[in-house]
């Protein structure tokens, strides 16, 4: 498939204290608590599907402050485009709720159009999938199969796991050079010879989240945080932190972002 003449971003403006959750078309891509107001942004391509699109919000307070204005910006643009084609603002969104349900905490959806030619992420046209919290055993062999070849340092068989994702990212984002089999070989070769401390892994800790109306799982831990999660043994500020998104292709599961 032809990769688009167009690539979309997201852009927001995440203000003091808030907690947002974040939600495209069921898949999860945001999770912060800021303590301080931030401008985070990042891809948004790969979420997007021709036609209505749907974001959910969920959006909370650290702690209450009287005193303290909070504000929330979220934007979808082209990019090179100060233009955007989608826009959702706090706390002017809350004056589509009911009165008496428009403070923090809030759920809120979204729904937009986006009208331009994109491909179909592996997720669009994946099965739907019951998938409890505790996960299955075929999830767990998926994600112990990212956890054993990030231990075994064997880079063929860490690029072979994530084949999938690498080809989802250049078919929204055309040819990257550091995902070049070449390329992609020499840097985790070297990333994964590197001295690792991986946190075992046990399945009690993991929690699967049914997403994409069902036909993909976003893996965590029990807390919120990284799936999976190594420290380098030199650079403790250095790590490895993974929460993927697993979808059937070929009838397995596979990571695919």
């Amino acid at each position: 498939m032809a990769i688009p003449n167009d690539r979309y971003l997201y852009r927001m403006k995440h203000g003091v204290g808030l907690a947002v959750d974040l939600r495209l078309n069921d898949v999860p891509f945001y999770r912060r608590v800021s303590e301080y107001s931030e401008s985070p942004a990042g891809t948004a391509s790969h979420l997007l599907v021709e036609g209505e699109n749907v974001l959910s919000l969920w959006m909370g307070e650290i702690e209450k402050v009287p005193w303290l204005v909070r504000s929330f910006e979220f934007l979808i643009l082209r990019d090179g485009s100060e233009e955007p084609i989608f826009r959702l603002t706090w706390p002017e969104f809350a004056e589509e709720h009911p009165e008496g349900e428009r403070d923090l905490p809030i759920k809120h959806e979204a729904r937009f159009v986006f009208a331009e030619p994109t491909p179909k992420a592996l997720w669009v046209e994946a099965p739907v999938e019951n998938v409890p919290p505790e996960g299955t055993e075929s999830l767990h062999d998926a994600l112990r199969e990212l956890h054993a070849a990030y231990a075994s340092g064997d880079v063929d068989a860490f690029l072979k796991v994530m084949e999938h994702k690498t080809a989802e990212m250049t078919k929204f984002y055309g040819p990257i050079p550091d995902l070049a089999p070449a390329a992609a070989k020499e840097y985790y070769g070297e990333k994964l010879a590197q001295p690792w401390k991986l946190e075992p892994y046990d399945p009690k800790k993991v929690v699967f989240e049914r997403c994409a109306n069902g036909r993909a799982a976003y893996a965590r831990n029990l807390e919120g945080g990284p799936a999976l999660f190594a420290q380098h043994e030199h650079d403790p500020g250095e790590t490895w932190q993974a929460n993927p998104l697993f979808a059937r292709v070929d009838g397995r599961w596979r990571v695919i972002w």
